[in-house]
């Protein structure tokens, strides 16, 4: 009888750790972290999930985490942590597509206007909220949910459950944000370069003009312009946008494993 309590407390401490990392994500990511979605139904997700990961996920837990609240409590911080961690690379992607977007508005001139993110409640502007539900179109297409699952279960691998960090929080979590940062700027900067480079060359002709015809009000001129020529270079560059975020959503699980094996857990294998 003492054999099969042991068992089953240890089989609901890992269901709970379980459920301590898969939450940031299910609870933050898009689709079921829009405000849309009820409370109620995002925590329903996350314990239907953990119940199905809950067979695939084995392995020792630390020895003593059963039996001292402080050790049970170090590890619900470290899992917590790490799943915000998984849930912060996974909203980079969504945050590059955007900033791709505000960069373009910048240029053409749509940069004073913003709108209102239905999905987050925050201000953004005009194209990096057209960009950002195209991603969000494509990656629902490209069974993105289905890929972000993969990879988050994929994690348990090069970080065991409850396992300590090997080299503290400070210096792998630096890297961690210095490795997310470039997939935030790369990103966006590929989505952005087509209509960056058109605007670039509009500009600079535009520029010789006002020097040719320094009559000519070269604002009242440039401002539709570059209205145009800016949303012409974002529909003709469609296809590049669609290349490069199946890129994204393909390597998807990738970033997610190589942001976790950057903290080096110690006890893992990655």
């Amino acid at each position: 009888m003492s054999a099969l309590f042991a068992a089953s407390q240890a089989e609901l401490l890992r269901y709970l750790l379980i459920v301590v990392r898969i939450s940031p994500l299910l609870i933050m990511a898009p689709i079921w972290g829009s405000p849309l979605v009820p409370a109620q139904v995002r925590v329903f997700i996350v314990l239907i999930v953990a119940g199905l990961l809950l067979p695939v996920v084995r392995g020792p837990l630390p020895p003593g985490i059963g039996d001292s609240v402080f050790l049970l409590a170090l590890a619900v911080a470290q899992e917590l942590l790490l799943g915000f961690l998984v849930a912060y690379a996974a909203l980079l992607m969504f945050a590059g597509a955007q900033l791709a977007g505000q960069l373009v508005d910048v240029q053409v001139g749509f940069g004073i206007a913003n709108v209102i993110d239905p999905l987050s409640s925050a201000q953004v502007t005009l194209l990096g909220q057209v960009q950002y539900l195209a991603a969000l179109l494509v990656f629902l297409l490209l069974d993105g949910h289905h890929l972000l699952l993969t990879g988050l279960a994929a994690t348990f691998g090069p970080a065991p459950l409850g396992a300590p960090f090997a080299a503290g929080m400070g210096p792998p979590l630096l890297l961690v944000v210095q490795r997310g940062g470039r997939i935030l700027f790369v990103l966006a900067a590929q989505i952005a370069a087509p209509a960056l480079t058109a605007l670039f060359l509009t500009n600079f002709a535009l520029g010789l003009v006002s020097r040719m015809l320094p009559q000519m009000n070269i604002f009242l001129v440039g401002l539709p312009v570059n209205v145009f020529v800016g949303l012409l270079a974002l529909a003709a560059s469609l296809s590049i946008f669609t290349t490069v975020w199946r890129g994204a959503v393909d390597g998807l699980g990738g970033q997610l494993a190589g942001l976790v094996a950057t903290l080096r857990v110690a006890g893992g294998h990655g």
